[in-house]
């Protein structure tokens, strides 16, 4: 649904969806129709002005506008907090290192499901399970998927299956926004971080100045992959 928004090419189908039954799913339509028209205007000079008062008579304190740049400053926060554990996350499998940022994510106030069977496999055979599903609180839409792998050395095989599964398998909505936890394990993280940003045609790399954390973007057609490298290395 995110993505319906992102120009003018769903405005029909918009259209014909925004008179839902459902309240919420409603409002979250009638977002992305004015964000559709706002396009449209932009590039043609297109006149939507009844689409601007469009939301008079909704409630604006309902958090249909889900803001992606806070969960990703919110997963670094949560990144660098767990950093003081990594003695112990060291030697953690990745399930038990995803509860912590499951239960770090609901106590900032998301609403997150972890180990959620959506999409399908990637042998196609059945639904595959992503490792926390982000939704809107408001509207309960699928927000984002956040998929984690650990890695103590420069595997391609495991990076690469985790980012196709991603983009390819889970994701069956197009979501604007999804994101990709790395636990490195690695007492080379630098180093480790310059092989894996290899794998990728085009990375984009946030400047965030930490010695343990690596910020890095993708993009797959209109879905935008966040990459957050944590070095949760210990001797």
């Amino acid at each position: 649904l995110n993505y319906l928004g992102s120009d003018d090419t769903y405005i029909q189908l918009l259209e014909e969806l925004k008179d839902s039954e459902n309240v919420r799913l409603s409002t979250s339509i009638k977002f992305q129709l004015q964000k559709a028209y706002n396009y449209k205007q932009k590039n043609r000079g297109y006149d939507n002005k009844y689409y601007k008062d469009i939301f008079d008579n909704y409630d604006y304190t309902s958090s249909v506008f889900f803001d992606y740049g806070k969960l990703e400053n919110d997963l670094i926060e949560i990144s660098l907090q767990l950093m003081k554990s990594r003695q112990q996350i060291n030697g953690e499998k990745e399930d038990l290192i995803n509860d912590r940022y499951r239960d770090a994510l609901k106590f900032n106030g998301y609403l997150v499901n972890d180990q959620t069977r959506t999409g399908e496999s990637q042998s196609k055979k059945s639904v595959g399970e992503v490792d926390l599903e982000v939704q809107n609180k408001d509207t309960l839409v699928t927000e984002s998927l956040i998929e984690a792998l650990v890695i103590k050395t420069d595997n391609q095989k495991t990076i690469t299956d985790h980012y196709e599964k991603l983009i390819k398998n889970y994701d069956v909505v197009g979501n604007e926004n999804n994101f990709i936890l790395v636990y490195v394990k690695s007492s080379e993280p630098q180093s480790l971080w310059e092989k894996y940003k290899l794998h990728f045609e085009e990375i984009e790399e946030r400047d965030l100045v930490k010695e343990n954390i690596k910020i890095g973007y993708t993009k797959h057609n209109k879905m935008k992959i966040t990459h957050i490298f944590v070095n949760f290395y210990s001797s």
